[in-house]
């Protein structure tokens, strides 16, 4: 995949990992868009890495489709990363009492509808696209954790929102993101996700695999 002088996405950019994501998209040529909440972090990463800022929320339809208008001002949309997301610490039982209806709401919404808004609208202008010249129409990565199949103490929500992409990103491989044939979506790792789902950790002749990274093109 062709990184330098094409367009990428990066949702949570402002900090962790969308923030690393963004300076390595930067240090290989990209021009990255940086999408998050958080004005002040954002452009402190644009400025850092060269990149354009954009405020977004990830769960807001028209938000997430300004967000794409103000990427297409750059070229085409090469590839999208998911990093948005949330991780609230709180047990089902806790000293403070049961677990918040509210806060478990909120990181599945944030972690999983977030990540489904911002994928669904990156395939259907990706589909639209020429095929670039590796025969690719761009990329979106997922991202997942451990969490989705070995969460710990005071991770039920979070678990539940990394597994619940896991599971959402399969039929995406299978072909969900294309009406009109199987296969809509073309996944370097799809037997190692098949695998880990079954075994919960390792992918073909023992390797270990991050599920949550889908590398494909609509």
């Amino acid at each position: 995949m062709q990184i330098q002088d094409n367009v990428f996405v990066v949702t949570g950019g402002g900090s962790g990992l969308g923030a690393a994501t963004v300076r390595a998209l930067a240090a290989g040529g990209a021009k990255v868009v940086i999408v998050d909440r958080d004005a002040d972090a954002g452009q402190a990463v644009a400025k850092e890495s060269g990149g354009a800022f954009v405020r977004a929320d990830v769960t807001d339809e028209g938000s997430v489709q300004k967000m794409y208008e103000f990427a297409a001002r750059l070229g085409g949309l090469r590839g999208v990363i998911n990093c948005a997301g949330v991780a609230p610490a709180e047990k089902v039982i806790g000293k403070s009492g049961v677990h918040a209806m509210a806060s478990f709401s909120r990181t599945l919404q944030i972690n999983v509808a977030g990540t489904f808004n911002v994928l669904r609208f990156a395939a259907e202008i990706m589909a639209g696209q020429e095929v670039f010249g590796d025969g690719e129409r761009g990329v979106i990565i997922n991202t997942a954790s451990i969490a989705a199949f070995d969460g710990q103490v005071g991770q039920t929500a979070y678990a539940a929102s990394k597994g619940a992409i896991v599971a959402m990103t399969l039929p995406l491989v299978d072909g969900d993101v294309n009406p009109h044939k199987s296969g809509g979506v073309r996944c370097r790792r799809r037997r190692e996700i098949r695998h880990r789902s079954a075994s919960g950790y390792q992918g073909n002749d023992g390797e270990s695999v991050d599920a949550g990274r889908v590398v494909g093109s609509p």
